[in-house]
């Protein structure tokens, strides 16, 4: 097998090698056997997932946007959107999918609510409307209201609550899945206010949408054209695996300290798939001992050193022990 990932190495279409690695293509890009199988496994649960019931009634979100909103509730989610129900019925989907398949990831109980209440998704189209719901429903200072419509999304934890607008119903189902996963992070670790750990919630985020969806469409790769985001990282999450090779093979991955330790606005592109990779790496082959990770983040402050301190206590690497073994993995399997 490392002679054949040599040879894809040199020469990305070298199709005998790719065959016996695995591979098949879809459409522009080669897609393992794991990932095929997956891929299809989370079609077949989406598709059986529940789907909700429509909801008539008017909220203070309608008064907020100037319009009646559709609505559709499930037994965890209340979704509003001007997208037609049959929309959001499949939306309803994916959010219980993705709750379903967090729960069984951090070994919860599928019966066992993390969130209390209904997590509430208003799914925008236009700026315009997300705009009108920052300024009518989101409280504090003016200044604060005018940073958060800097964004495409804003996601509040008292109630779970999330808003966004995306132009298309890709981008949406993307935004789901994505802003799910930070709700029930931030219930299953419960951190103190402003504590968080950026490549964890971007990272997580990352790895749902690429396990239901296969995209990256929220967040900074959606402020993106065409098929890259600004810094050249494929909006297609199955291209990712052999964008992160590429980059170890050559040495340039960034640093795994940087990574873990970048504030939100300092993550770009490159640093979030490695975030993703370091997740599809560790929920893999060392779920047991990263979960344990996470409980001993659950205590700390989120900073830097108390993250690595963390890291040597739970699974007995410091940042640059995790980088070797993480590199390691990712040259033996992608």
């Amino acid at each position: 097998n490392d002679a054949l990932r040599t040879a894809v190495d040199y020469d990305k279409e070298h199709v005998k090698a790719r065959e016996a690695l695995g591979f098949k293509k879809e459409g522009n890009v080669w897609v393992g056997a794991g990932d095929r199988a997956e891929k299809a496994e989370m079609q077949k649960k989406a598709s059986s997932a529940e789907g909700g019931r429509p909801v008539e009634k008017s909220t203070a979100d309608d008064k907020a946007i100037g319009t009646k909103l559709n609505k559709r509730e499930s037994t965890h989610f209340f979704l509003q959107s001007p997208f037609p129900d049959a929309v959001l019925a499949e939306l309803i989907k994916l959010a219980e999918t993705t709750r379903s398949e967090y729960h069984t990831l951090f070994e919860v109980p599928q019966d066992k609510e993390l969130v209390e209440g209904l997590i509430w998704g208003i799914l925008l189209k236009e700026q315009k409307e997300y705009h009108a719901w920052i300024d009518g429903m989101v409280d504090g200072s003016e200044g604060n209201r005018d940073q958060l419509k800097r964004t495409g999304g804003h996601c509040k934890y008292e109630p779970p609550q999330y808003c966004g607008y995306e132009d298309d119903v890709n981008g949406t189902r993307d935004f789901v899945v994505h802003y799910t996963s930070h709700v029930l992070l931030h219930y299953y670790m419960n951190p103190a206010p402003g504590v968080m750990q950026p490549w964890l919630w971007e990272g997580l985020g990352h790895y749902f949408s690429h396990k239901l969806l296969r995209t990256a469409l929220t967040n900074c790769f959606a402020q993106a054209t065409g098929n890259t985001n600004k810094a050249g990282v494929p909006r297609d999450s199955d291209y990712w695996k052999q964008f992160i090779r590429d980059a170890v093979v050559k040495g340039n991955d960034p640093d795994m300290r940087i990574v873990m330790t970048a504030g939100i606005n300092q993550l770009d592109g490159e640093m979030l798939v490695k975030a993703w990779s370091v997740l599809d790496w560790v929920l893999a082959s060392k779920k047991k001992e990263f979960l344990a990770f996470l409980e001993a983040l659950k205590s700390t402050d989120g900073s830097g050193p108390q993250q690595e301190e963390a890291l040597k206590q739970t699974i007995g690497w410091n940042y640059a022990d995790f980088d070797h073994e993480w590199r390691e993995y990712v040259r033996k399997n992608y």
